[in-house]
């Protein structure tokens, strides 16, 4: 698509991972929340070189797994330059719930919203964040149908519906 316009403004979950290695030049890539405000004329968009960005995690992700989301923004760091603010932990779990209708429509609750509001402020405010970075603690148990059919491309991923919600919750603040 980026071929045939002058500029492309997609949201990053269209790429896999591989893919984020060879940046196209006239492509946009903008979060959720900012897509549907720039969608409806509340927001315009800029070219920006990169941000600081602030990284935010879910206080109740256990200490091993935090210490492996730590060394994956290290990564980054080193890597690919990005600029991370270090971490501020949520004062409270953020409880993240995933749930499926009987339509294999999914969404997600956070239990403690002001947890992650509180914890971006703190990365905006103190570290001087430009863009928040969310790493929240998922249940393990997914819907084994959903996830069954979001894996043969027959269905919604499980997980994106809680992803927007933490999304819009964070991007609000910005």
């Amino acid at each position: 698509m980026a071929s045939v316009c002058d500029r492309l403004i997609t949201h990053p979950n269209v790429l896999n991972g591989a893919q984020l290695y060879w940046p196209i030049p006239n492509a946009w890539y903008v979060e959720g929340y900012g897509l549907d405000r720039f969608a409806a004329g509340d927001w315009g968009l800029r070219s920006v070189h990169s941000n600081r960005i602030g990284l935010v995690m879910d206080c109740g992700i256990e200490p091993d797994l935090r210490l492996r989301h730590l060394q994956v923004a290290d990564a980054t760091r080193a890597t690919l330059g990005l600029t991370l603010t270090d971490a501020v932990l949520t004062d409270a779990p953020l409880g993240v719930t995933l749930k499926t209708s009987e339509s294999g429509a999914t969404w997600g609750t956070v239990t403690n919203p002001d947890s992650l509001l509180r914890a971006v402020e703190i990365a905006m405010q103190r570290a001087g964040a430009e863009a928040i970075a969310v790493v929240a603690r998922f249940p393990e148990q997914l819907d084994g149908e959903a996830l069954t059919q979001y894996r043969h491309g027959q269905g919604v991923d499980p997980l994106s519906g809680a992803e927007a919600v933490i999304s819009h919750f964070s991007g609000a603040n910005l």
